[in-house]
């Protein structure tokens, strides 16, 4: 729908933005959305935590659901990990901003962030792309759609990351830099067609980090 005929305050970025803005993690979206914050939390960089409008989970993290929920392919993330790696070859971005217990349930009384991956064509099709940066930073990115049969297809996708650390430890103790990044993503993406009216798509996903 048009977002101006839609009575909610949404922000939405398409998949060919996402890839020209060079937005390749949750973080990199607070300087394109207004009204969100994404930070670290206690536990890991990996496992973020969302503030829109002032709404925001506290810590501890585990003993409360969160006020703003995250949904991939439109299943929700109850406590958002491995998010971070899922930000490639995607559809879009959608952030939905207050209260959205019409649509999507008790739990998000700060706001929604949808994340919509690709989903299978019937054209064979693909592409790989790799990134060179500062701090030693190195990206390649490939995905692979293949029309199995009429009725089956099959997308395959990988991202890896990897890039040196810009916050420098001169005390002496703990690791000599922060903020490095070195994770590996991979996910399939499956739709078989079981009837003309009923089709059935399944999402396979693996993300590990360090």
């Amino acid at each position: 729908e048009r977002l101006q005929q839609v009575p909610v305050a949404v922000t939405a970025i398409s998949g060919d933005d996402l890839a020209r803005q060079s937005i390749v993690t949750l973080s990199d979206l607070t300087t394109k959305i207004p009204a969100i914050q994404i930070m670290p939390t206690a536990f890991s960089a990996n496992i973020p935590r969302f503030v829109v409008r002032a709404q925001s989970q506290l810590e501890p993290l585990f003993a409360q659901d969160p006020s703003v929920a995250v949904y991939f392919a439109d299943v929700v993330q109850a406590r958002a990990h491995g998010v971070n790696g899922a930000m490639y070859d995607l559809a879009s971005v959608q952030v939905l901003k207050g209260p959205q217990g019409t649509l999507f349930g008790r739990n998000t009384t700060g706001g929604a962030v949808l994340l919509v991956p690709q989903k299978p064509t019937d054209s064979l099709e693909g592409y790989v792309e790799g990134s060179l940066g500062n701090f030693d930073m190195r990206r390649v990115e490939a995905v692979l759609n293949l029309p199995i049969a009429d009725s089956v297809r099959l997308r395959l996708g990988v991202d890896r990351q990897k890039r040196d650390g810009y916050m420098t430890n001169d005390s002496g103790i703990g690791p000599r830099d922060f903020a490095d990044v070195n994770y590996f993503s991979a996910r399939a993406s499956l739709v078989v067609d079981l009837s003309p009216d009923i089709e059935n798509y399944t999402i396979g996903s693996f993300s590990r980090s360090n």
